[in-house]
């Protein structure tokens, strides 16, 4: 998906540019002058994973819920697309819907797959998949919709706000499965849509189809999002996978929980870029000194936002669907294997050899704690920690 520009200025870009210095490195200092972007998509959409709830439509049994049901046509994928969450009526005229319940400030842009395997069920003109953006304190509702149309065997995709047509329907004839996305571009908010022609949810045909393009109101930053189906008759299924957010480093899932994530995001580039020199399998002093360097950087961070974790924590002051417990746990392990490994560099460096080999597996373990506590500082939850991580793929672009 085409991202907007972040309007913000990213203020710890001089600071990485002076910590880095002169060692050979893979940031890209333009880009993170911009603000990075944070993009976090989830395998499986299930409540038990991402903080969301089925929604009280007055019948709870039309349609069947599966978070983890096997999606055939995606069969090996290696990004987690042969397993959606699978809506199937029991009745005529099922529906249901699914609702985060993080409300997050800033621009964020949500998007996700619409897909069908079965024409069984299926109403011409009525059965639709959805997303939409919920403005906080009962504000404006954008909504994309993906309805079936059986004239061109295919979805049309339609926009609303509040309720109200908004932008022109576009149809895409032919297309079974399709993303539907809300790009927040911080004054305007596109309904954009496409068919996926890969496994990344950017892979699109057209590219970027604009549905509609929105006037943000003022004081409407904070939103929800949800998303599901309607209009199936018995036996109808639609599948729903990939959910994706794309957020900037000013996201605000809390007053406190803003500058912690800045901290670990910055550990989180340090160690992706320490990953990139082991992958690249590079020797030498100057890999040995570049590797010092980031892991020390990273250490410094990290440490700094489990402080001020820690703090808020004590104090209470993290938002209440904060995962701050069990962030606090990850960071502290992401510390115990990061700084021992600095300092093994450190020892490399005095004693003049060339290898980088010994942190391989502190950077890796590293960057999937720091990566899990990223996504619990956003509000994000598991009861187990192992299944988050299996679900949950971070990057930072």
């Amino acid at each position: 998906m085409r991202r907007p520009r972040p309007a913000f200025v990213h203020l710890f870009a001089p600071l990485l540019a002076l910590a880095l210095g002169g060692c050979s490195s893979g940031l890209d200092l333009d880009i993170l002058g911009l603000g990075p972007t944070v993009v976090l998509t989830f395998k499986d959409i299930g409540p038990k994973v991402v903080p969301n709830e089925v929604e009280d439509d007055g019948d709870s049994k039309d349609v069947v819920i599966k978070s983890r049901a096997t999606y055939k046509p995606s069969k090996g994928s290696e990004v987690g697309l042969n397993k959606r969450m699978k809506l199937k009526s029991k009745v005529d005229g099922g529906e249901a819907s699914v609702a985060t319940e993080v409300e997050m400030t800033g621009n964020v842009t949500a998007g996700l797959r619409v897909a069908v395997t079965t024409l069984t069920g299926l109403v011409d003109d009525v059965t639709l998949g959805f997303i939409e953006r919920r403005a906080a304190g009962a504000g404006p509702i954008q909504r994309l919709e993906a309805v079936w149309n059986a004239d061109i065997d295919g979805f049309t995709m339609r926009g609303f706000e509040n309720g109200s047509p908004a932008g022109t329907p576009i149809d895409l004839p032919g297309a079974h499965e399709v993303v539907i996305a809300i790009l927040d571009g911080g004054d305007h908010l596109e309904l954009v849509t496409g068919v996926p022609i890969g496994d990344d949810i950017e892979q699109l045909e057209p590219d970027d189809a604009d549905v509609a393009d929105l006037e943000q109101e003022e004081g409407t930053e904070s939103a929800t999002f949800a998303f599901g189906a309607e209009g199936l008759d018995k036996k109808g299924t639609l599948w729903i996978g990939q959910f994706t957010l794309e957020f900037g480093t000013d996201i605000a899932a809390g007053e406190a929980e803003t500058g912690i994530g800045i901290a670990l995001i910055n550990g989180q580039q340090y160690l992706e870029d320490a990953q990139q020199l082991l992958d690249a399998g590079a020797t030498g002093a100057g890999a040995v000194s570049s590797m010092y360097n980031l892991l020390n950087n990273a250490t410094i961070v990290m440490n700094d936002g489990w402080s001020s974790l820690q703090t808020a924590i004590a104090d209470e002051t993290l938002a209440p669907w904060t995962q701050g417990v069990d962030a606090e746990k990850n960071v502290k392990t992401a510390l115990g294997w990061v700084f021992p490994a600095s300092q093994d560099m450190l020892a490399e460096m005095e004693r003049g050899n060339a290898s980088i080999k010994k942190v391989k597996s502190h950077v890796k373990v590293g960057l999937q704690k720091v990566e899990l506590a990223i996504a619990q500082i956003a509000g994000f939850k598991s009861n187990s920690h192992g299944k988050l991580e299996k679900t949950l793929d971070l990057t930072i672009k």
